[in-house]
């Protein structure tokens, strides 16, 4: 019993630990909503928690990508990690002084909300037609790639 409550102890502590966020050196800002941070000796890629920027390709993804980095260039940055994607990246929150690198993100227009409380940090930024949303034909990463997926794939590789 004693023993079980050691182990408990420890998963909790080590969840806690994993969750509680760390100093890291961004090594370099891949898109609007990627990171790659040396993690100890490692380095790994992270993608940001609540939010889709747009693809680099994709238009405003050049700007999303220069919003992360202007944001994130000479602070110091805290990771805390949330686990990982269905491609196996590690997904976390990133923080500035405190601040949400996700929410600087969709307060200045640069990624759609994958939140609930992410559209409504989003909403001023949408109504002011900030970053992506002055296009008003503004498309989300997801269905761009989807699209560009099938646009790239030979026609009669294409399945109706």
């Amino acid at each position: 019993m004693f023993e079980l409550l050691l182990i408990a102890i420890a998963l909790i502590a080590g969840a806690v630990v994993l969750r509680w966020p760390r100093k890291v050196r961004v090594l370099r800002v891949t898109d609007g909503d990627s990171i790659e941070v040396q993690l100890g000796r490692r380095r790994v890629r992270v993608r940001l928690a609540g939010i889709d920027a747009p693809e680099y390709h994709q238009p405003g993804g050049r700007a999303a990508r220069f919003a992360l980095d202007a944001f994130l260039t000479g602070h110091p940055i805290r990771l805390s990690i949330r686990g990982r994607d269905r491609f196996g990246r590690v997904v976390g929150r990133v923080f500035v002084a405190g601040r949400s690198a996700s929410w600087q993100m969709l307060q200045r227009g640069h990624a759609w909300p994958s939140t609930k409380l992410g559209f409504i940090v989003a909403l001023p930024a949408r109504l002011a037609g900030r970053g992506l949303w002055a296009d008003r034909h503004a498309m989300r990463p997801a269905t761009w790639r989807r699209l560009h997926r099938l646009t790239a794939m030979h026609p009669n590789d294409r399945h109706p």
